[in-house]
């Protein structure tokens, strides 16, 4: 386990490292107008990841180690078709909505401007949800280095080869790769899962009845969008181009955060599916991890602490001087890092814990939480408003989540739910 977490790590600095160089060579030339299309395309992708995603992948997560310990192959195989089939169900289901949002924007927006980019948002965007449902159902089996490697390589790598074509041939070549590049990676996906691939397990009434039984789970996801994603959709429907530039800035700022902590913190607490019921052990492996954790929070205060004595001067040093009110963006993604990791092992523990049934009241909860945040929006149509809303919403969802992990703490160790 130490030499995964090792692996990981190098794949995350790596990750991080590349994310900031795309936001330096191309969120800082193209200014905030243009780089709206870049949050457009984080929106659309968002709405599919969320809305396609219908459970299956999540019950994996939560058994196929316990499967595979138990050697239940046939078990892992019947839910890897069965997971990606219930993706293509996904995007059958809630293309008209996205459709129509692109057509929105295409002519209220854009004045008639990028359709055909605009619909290759949606076909890059389904690809990509392929590739994560696939990256799930290999983490859920214990192979983290290569399900973080491959999903970096889709979020991050990639997208930084892209630099290239924006140096070379401008904003509408780039924009054009970095929606459609998820395509080719799926084949890596492919190959991987290969000798899980049984076609007799792929069968639409099956398929439907694990959708039906994991119902608490995707819309316990489909509520996770409104707390994760819906302040994106609000932006980009309620600002012009350039206040949704700068709020696509944070944005993707905010994922490279949460990217980097989701790919380090979900590997070490899937680890304590292996245990399930094992008080003992799980006590011991929280320790650890909680050690870890308080590190890296100490990391990003000393970080804080820094940028707020020469603001302007790291603004300039990374390029987003074109940018109203870089320094907030950055405060904010600070702050919320910090909030989210103070109870990241507390949500991962209930997801994996956790019957479906209290995981989907939880995310009933932070759904209204985020209702609620929105007013903060209405009241203060600006970014310091949705600033103020991102703060609020990642607060309640991490006191929510620690507050039912200390009530239930001692159950989620000594019971084995399903």
């Amino acid at each position: 386990m130490l030499k995964q977490s090792f692996i990981i790590i190098l794949i995350q600095v790596v990750g991080v490292v590349l994310g900031f160089l795309s936001i330096y060579l191309v969120a800082g030339d193209m200014g905030p107008e243009i780089y709206s299309l870049v949050g457009i395309y984080t929106v659309v992708s968002g709405i599919v990841l969320s809305f396609s995603h219908l459970g299956v992948e999540t019950t994996m997560l939560r058994e196929a180690m316990y499967w595979k310990e138990q050697g239940d192959i046939e078990m892992i195989k019947e839910y890897t078709m069965q997971s990606i089939l219930s993706r293509f169900i996904g995007f059958v289901t809630f293309s008209p909505f996205i459709l129509g949002y692109l057509l929105f924007l295409c002519y209220n927006k854009y004045e008639g401007g990028y359709l055909l980019l605009l619909i290759s948002f949606y076909v890059g965007s389904c690809a990509s949800a392929l590739n994560d449902s696939m990256s799930l159902i290999i983490r859920s089996q214990g192979d983290y280095v290569f399900s973080q490697f491959a999903r970096t390589l889709n979020s991050t790598i990639t997208k930084f080869l892209a630099i290239f074509l924006y140096i070379k041939f401008g904003a509408i070549p780039y924009l054009y790769f970095y929606a459609l590049v998820p395509l080719p990676l799926m084949i890596i996906f492919v190959i991987k899962l290969k000798k899980y691939f049984n076609f007799d397990y792929l069968r639409i009434r099956g398929t439907f009845k694990k959708i039906k039984d994991s119902k608490n789970l995707w819309l316990k996801s489909y509520l996770d969008y409104f707390s994760a994603s819906a302040d994106n959709l609000l932006v980009s429907i309620l600002f012009p181009p350039a206040i949704m530039g700068i709020y696509s800035l944070y944005k993707n700022l905010e994922q490279i955060g949460k990217s980097f902590i989701e790919g380090f913190f979900d590997v070490l607490t899937q680890k304590f599916v292996q245990f399930k019921g094992n008080m003992e052990k799980l006590v011991t492996l929280e320790h650890k991890v909680n050690i870890v954790r308080w590190f890296v929070i100490g990391l990003i205060a000393v970080g804080l602490a820094v940028f707020s004595l020469k603001s302007q001067y790291f603004i300039n040093m990374v390029n987003l001087q074109k940018y109203e009110h870089a320094d907030l963006v950055i405060y904010c993604v600070m702050i919320v890092s910090i909030i989210y990791l103070v109870g990241k092992n507390e949500i991962n523990i209930v997801s994996l814990f956790a019957t479906s049934k209290a995981i989907f009241n939880l995310g009933i909860f932070v759904f209204a939480a985020t209702l609620l945040s929105f007013v903060i929006i209405v009241i203060s149509p600006t970014l310091y408003g949705v600033f103020l809303q991102r703060i609020f919403i990642f607060t309640m969802t991490t006191a929510s989540a620690m507050l039912f992990f200390y009530r239930n703490r001692t159950s989620f160790y000594t019971k084995i739910n399903k």
